[in-house]
């Protein structure tokens, strides 16, 4: 899953209205974890662990509907140290959402986080990594930076732990400096491709990012 902007669009967007496609180069030498689609009882739960047992923080990218119906597992992410992101409402699938569909889909995130008493966001990650114009301009009004990434592992299509395992050694061998990773924790198998990564990525001479020492500009 490739993140996906309109033929040309990345060229002449202006410096406000660009998303962030991979960590400034401030950040060399890191790499930035991020998690999709949850939170998700049961695999949220145990990658929380692994990155506790790691000592490592991530971002989690949360879907308004299960924020609401996991509000303890949001808390959770909170209080271990990671930081939230907003990844719409209730992910709207194979559309690029349009100025009005962002924002209503956004605030709708937004709404629940603020009910969960959890910090709001700054950063907003379309589903599927789908923006237009008006996708781009509707959240920078409300506030928040456009995160894409740079290596994924396609873990949204993983049945089996083997191939989990498998997809974690290939995409630590992927990593390149300044990378955002894309994993997804709504995956059953997502805590042994995370395992599999980390283990892989030991000898590596890069460090995971703390993400609240990330600094980006509104």
């Amino acid at each position: 899953m490739t993140p996906r902007l309109p033929r040309g669009l990345a060229r002449w967007l202006p410096p406000g209205l660009r998303p962030l496609w991979r960590l400034p180069a401030r950040y060399a030498g890191r790499v930035l974890l991020t998690f999709d689609d949850g939170p998700s009882p049961g695999s949220t739960e145990a990658v929380l662990d692994l990155l506790r047992d790691h000592g490592l923080h991530a971002v989690f990218f949360v879907l308004g509907n299960r924020a609401a119906r996991h509000p303890g597992l949001v808390r959770r992410i909170v209080a271990e140290g990671h930081v939230l992101g907003n990844h719409s409402h209730d992910h709207p699938r194979g559309t690029t959402l349009d100025r009005r569909g962002t924002r209503d889909q956004v605030r709708a995130c937004q709404d629940v986080l603020r009910e969960i008493g959890v910090p709001l966001p700054r950063w907003y990650r379309p589903p599927e990594g789908r923006l237009s114009l008006g996708a781009l301009r509707a959240a920078r009004e409300l506030g928040l930076v456009p995160v894409l990434w740079t290596r994924e592992a396609r873990d949204w299509a993983i049945r089996d732990s083997a191939r989990a395992e498998a997809a974690g050694r290939s995409l630590a061998a992927a990593v390149r400096s300044r990378d955002i990773v894309l994993l997804h924790d709504q995956n059953t198998h997502a805590p042994r491709l995370l395992d599999a990564l980390l283990a892989s990525m030991a000898g590596r001479e890069l460090v995971v990012l703390d993400p609240r020492s990330l600094a980006l500009h509104r």
